[in-house]
């Protein structure tokens, strides 16, 4: 992706003390002088100015500021002791940097208004703050100035684990948990299937190029393929431009260009194996037996499936159990009897003499 920057544009932060706005490059509140805490984030205005003065630019491109860990004062990322209280800025926290910061759009009207706008500018309707999406990953991890811990407690857990050990008690009473009772075999059922094939025509859709050689093409359309960072055959530049906060009060302007590349997406037919069929034999004994199919030139013999099921009358009524082993159903003689294991769920589980 190519990625180019536009310039430069101060943001806005607002005192919680006073609830005065200041400018992003005012390190204290114009109104009552207090330092902007880590937890402020900055904010976009419609009216943002465009950095123009060079001393100003070369402060942005430093990156995030450094709030002093002993007052707060924000800081140049430069600096080594802070320009408020004169204490050793290692260990301060560095404001995260790399959110873009998402224009609010009045849901009413449909005006573009500014991060920081709290009411539409077109029409005074309320605006809900986006949240911000962080476009990169964090130069630097932010650290707590009061150097508090972790809010994480292991009694958080408690809940937790009670729900991990309620689930599996749940699945051991309904899958594990069995009860014996005598079953003597009532009836067996078999079902056996044969799919038939046919070597036909099939309408597919695919890129041109990944079109096998015998397929015959109908028709084609150009359609979105990927992106791509150089121009190629059938490409389309796409821009989009993002306002990028850098943490010391500034945001920066990024085009980021990138290339949609356009292919010919195409209908086509060719001949493939398909089920077209599929003959069944059933019967109610232990003697299953494969249906008898009779195929054309152009077809062929597809997979065959087989199905097994035991009638056992118990106590408890009726149990039935499925299997695809022959040798195994085959075992099951009409009024043989057996002791079975029922799950909760009344599932057969276990079979023994």
């Amino acid at each position: 992706m190519k990625k180019k920057t536009l310039g430069f544009v101060e943001l806005t932060w607002e005192c919680p003390n006073c609830q005065t706005k200041n400018k992003g490059l005012d390190k204290n509140c114009l109104n009552c002088g207090a330092p902007q805490p880590t937890d402020i984030d900055f904010a976009l205005d419609d009216n943002a100015k465009v950095i123009s003065k060079q001393e100003e630019l070369d402060a942005v491109k430093q990156g995030a500021d450094i709030h002093c860990p002993y007052c707060g004062t924000r800081n140049p990322q430069k600096a080594t002791s802070c320009s408020q209280c004169g204490g050793d800025l290692v260990g301060g926290a560095k404001r995260i940097a790399g959110k873009v910061l998402a224009p609010k759009t009045c849901p009413t009207c449909g005006t573009v208004n500014g991060n920081a706008v709290k009411v539409c500018s077109k029409c005074g309707t309320k605006l809900e703050s986006p949240v911000p999406i962080t476009d990169q990953p964090n130069q630097s991890a932010s650290l707590p100035v009061n150097g508090s811990q972790s809010s994480f407690r292991p009694w958080m857990m408690l809940p937790i684990i009670a729900g991990v050990l309620l689930l599996c008690s749940l699945v051991w009473l309904l899958f594990f948990k069995s009860t014996s009772v005598l079953g003597v075999v009532e009836a067996a059922r078999w079902t056996r299937s044969i799919e038939i094939e046919s070597f036909r025509d099939v309408k597919k859709q695919e890129w041109k190029d990944l079109i096998p050689a015998e397929g015959v093409i109908a028709e084609c359309a150009l359609k979105f393929r990927e992106t791509s960072d150089q121009p190629t055959a059938n490409s389309k530049e796409v821009c989009a431009t993002k306002i990028v906060d850098q943490g010391n009060g500034a945001a920066e302007i990024v085009e980021e260009c990138t290339y949609e590349v356009y292919d010919d997406y195409c209908t086509y037919t060719s001949k493939e194996w398909v089920v077209t069929d599929k003959v069944t034999s059933q019967g109610n004994d232990l003697n299953p037996a494969w249906p008898i199919i009779s195929l054309s030139t152009d077809q062929r013999e597809g997979d065959r499936a087989e199905q097994f099921e035991v009638v056992f009358d118990t106590s408890d009524g009726q149990k039935t159990y499925s299997t695809t082993d022959l040798d195994y159903f085959q075992i099951f003689t009409i009024g043989s009897e057996w002791m079975l294991s029922i799950n909760t769920l009344g599932g057969i589980v276990e079979i023994t003499r």
